[in-house]
């Protein structure tokens, strides 16, 4: 997986994540949309992780149901590697 330097702090944080949340951050990734967005219906303990870590963003601009969230919005080429992984 070839990514830029200044994503490589993002790649390491990903691969200390616990197992759980890791899985659901695949999950997260496989389900979003190519852009990285998603829309879920609540927040569990791993997507507060993940927000607190930056690795996922919260969308202020969405006004539907649940909550919408950008996936590595600061690593676009570390989202689309793990996209095509997954």
């Amino acid at each position: 997986m070839k990514i830029p330097q200044k994503e490589i702090p993002y790649f390491e944080v990903v691969q200390q994540l616990p197992y759980r949340t890791k899985l659901i951050l695949g999950e997260l990734i496989y389900r979003g949309s190519k852009d990285g967005f998603i829309v879920l219906k609540k927040k569990t303990r791993e997507i507060h992780q993940l927000i607190e870590l930056g690795l996922i963003v919260e969308n202020p601009i969405y006004r539907g149901k649940g909550f919408s969230i950008s996936i590595l919005p600061a690593a676009p080429h570390l989202h689309r590697a793990y996209k095509r992984k997954f």
